[in-house]
């Protein structure tokens, strides 16, 4: 796994996805680009700390359903965008995180 928070859930069963994570996600598919709205590049993903806070889906008629959703913020305009967790999860667990290598002494 890419680290060592992918895949724990919070104990009412949100997800739990870190902000460096999910920043690896979006740059890595380049899923960030131009606001359609208005235009700018960039982006925030709303966080509390260095976890991102998700939003519960809901069906047609109101009610919760387990599904979760990442919100990005255009910082221009303020357009709202969401990706769903579970995308962001699975991409998380099949894409291991880069380990830092040590640098070689100079010869």
């Amino acid at each position: 796994m890419s680290s060592d928070i992918v895949g724990r859930k919070t104990p009412s069963g949100t997800p739990i996805i870190k902000y460096d994570d999910a920043v690896r996600f979006f740059v890595e598919i380049k899923a960030v680009g131009a606001c359609y709205a208005c235009n700018a590049q960039m982006f925030n993903i709303v966080t509390t700390g260095d976890i991102c806070d998700l939003k519960r889906d809901v069906d047609e008629f109101g009610n919760f359903i387990d599904s979760y959703r990442i919100e990005l913020e255009c910082d221009n305009c303020g357009l709202v965008r969401v990706h769903r967790t579970d995308v962001l999860e699975k991409w998380l667990s099949e894409t291991p995180k880069p380990t830092a290598t040590a640098e070689e002494p100079e010869a």
